[in-house]
């Protein structure tokens, strides 16, 4: 599966810009960047990549969605990434599923 890496990607790379716009650099990289570097982790090896890079989303979402929703910001704002945070949580179950459906395959015989 590799619709949970190239979400992340998309979401976080995006996340990277806004951050060096506006702030140039600094702590808000750490956890935009080290979601990237997973992301691109579970591309090269998706039997040790996704699992981590699905942990790694539901703990970024399970602490930043409610600081969000808590913070005031405008309605769409908390919108969007309500939505940009259910995608993730919802990818990263599937992609949870998807490796362990793939394990209860039996191998191909060649």
């Amino acid at each position: 599966m590799v619709a949970l890496p190239l979400w992340t990607l998309f979401v976080w790379l995006i996340r990277v810009r806004n951050v060096v716009r506006d702030d140039g650099a600094g702590a808000g990289l750490i956890v935009p960047v080290a979601l990237c570097g997973l992301a691109v982790y579970a591309l090269v090896d998706r039997r040790r990549g996704l699992p981590v890079l699905a942990a790694a989303t539901v703990a970024v979402w399970v602490v930043r969605l409610p600081m969000v929703l808590a913070h005031d910001h405008a309605a769409a704002f908390k919108i969007v990434h309500a939505g940009l945070g259910a995608v993730s949580l919802a990818l990263a179950g599937l992609a949870v599923r998807s490796l362990r459906l793939s394990e209860d395959r039996p191998l191909p015989l060649r």
